[in-house]
């Protein structure tokens, strides 16, 4: 009779790179030194922050321009259930009176 091991990869890796990090995560390693201060750092929060301020900028504005269409839609959909209103009567008056003479 075999024997079958099943090998629990993600646990063998969690304990090399505990033990041997400057092997199997070596750029987890490089980017431990970044901490505020460090010219790196610094640079990279500026660029983080521009990046941020701006897509705040661009996402308010394509929220603001889904509002004015939202806005646009319901004014022009406001018209619509007075005319379709006036053209049913007419369509129905005409279609009862063909109905009635039937019977």
């Amino acid at each position: 009779m075999g024997t079958y091991r099943n090998h629990n990869f993600a646990h063998i890796r969690f304990v090399l790179q505990q033990r041997r990090g400057w092997r199997w995560n070596a750029e987890l390693h490089a980017f431990a030194a970044l901490k505020p201060g460090h010219p790196v750092y610094d640079r990279l929060r500026e660029q983080w922050v521009k990046e941020e301020y701006c897509d705040e900028t661009t996402a308010l504005e394509a929220i603001d321009a889904i509002l004015e269409q939202m806005r646009q839609r319901k004014i022009a959909n406001a018209a619509l259930p007075a005319d379709e209103e006036e053209g049913d009567d007419e369509e129905d008056g005409g279609e009862d009176g063909g109905e009635d003479s039937g019977d």
